[in-house]
């Protein structure tokens, strides 16, 4: 008996007519072919799709592929994104205190407005000094009680000295006075309005009629605030550097007509007089 001839086609692919039952198509195949046909394939479909990636935009969609120019404005945008979000929690920090102001929860020792709190609140706030300053002071009396100098004129040691500059060009036409914290200064519309000093911004709020009051924290308890701005360029939290602009006096619209400003200078709490401190 003539053995049978093992076939080495081991799959086999049949379309057949339905009405007929003829066999139409017919494709043999083993593993071998089919793991071949089905890596040929794999490698064309690579090829090609290589192809239309590196000859076509999409390949700046790739990693190291893009144009400078694109990163850039993705840098400038992710930067936007985060002064936006800055922007916006200062904005909700500026929202809570407008909340306290209006339900009366600000305490002495916060910065509020002159608009928001009585002048004689100011004028009486208690400076109150805590438990370790007053063992401070008494040890530096008790070092120095027998040095004759200037030094044991005073009680604390003395303060850095702070040089304050003119914070815009104009004329005074109303000085300080006992009823009067801030000094009025006339200068053109559009002027700047410069930093006096080093500090933060602790203030921005607005009125549809007074304009903007900006609040400036200098070292050693002063603090510039301004009244009557027409345009602000600052934010609160933004640190100012000396000489900085940080708004614009009257309406940049209306450059024909003298604007004025208020502006009023604290320290520790009570109202000084700008003109002592600053040459105008």
């Amino acid at each position: 008996m003539t053995p049978r001839k093992k076939s080495k086609f081991k799959y086999n692919l049949i379309l057949l007519n339905e009405s007929t039952l003829e066999e139409v198509f017919r494709i043999k195949t083993s593993k071998l072919t089919f793991t071949l046909a089905l890596g040929l394939f794999t490698l064309i479909s690579f090829t090609l799709l290589s192809i239309i990636i590196f000859v076509t935009p999409l390949k700046h969609m790739l990693p190291g592929y893009a144009d400078v120019s694109v990163r850039e404005d993705v840098l400038i945008e992710a930067q936007r994104v985060d002064s936006l979000e800055t922007i916006t929690q200062n904005n909700q920090r500026q929202l809570l205190i407008i909340k306290n102001i209006i339900a009366d929860n600000i305490q002495f020792d916060s910065i509020p407005t002159l608009d928001s709190t009585d002048i004689e609140k100011w004028n009486n706030l208690p400076l109150i000094a805590g438990t370790a300053e007053n063992e401070f002071i008494k040890q530096y009396e008790d070092e120095n009680a027998f040095n004759v100098g200037y030094d044991n004129l005073s009680s604390s040691p003395k303060e850095e000295a702070i040089v304050f500059i003119a914070p815009a060009v104009g004329s005074i036409t109303q000085h300080f006075t006992t009823n009067n914290n801030a000094i009025t200064i006339v200068c053109p519309a559009n002027t700047p309005i410069l930093a006096p000093q080093d500090g933060h911004i602790i203030l921005t709020s607005y009125h549809p009629t007074d304009g903007y009051t900006i609040a400036i924290h200098h070292n050693n308890g002063y603090i510039s605030i301004f009244h009557q701005l027409g345009e602000k360029l600052c934010n609160v939290g933004s640190e100012i550097k000396v000489g900085e602009a940080i708004a614009f006096a009257g309406s940049k619209d209306n450059k024909k007509q003298d604007s004025q400003i208020q502006y009023e200078l604290w320290h520790n709490g009570v109202a000084i007089n700008p003109e002592d401190q600053i040459v105008f």
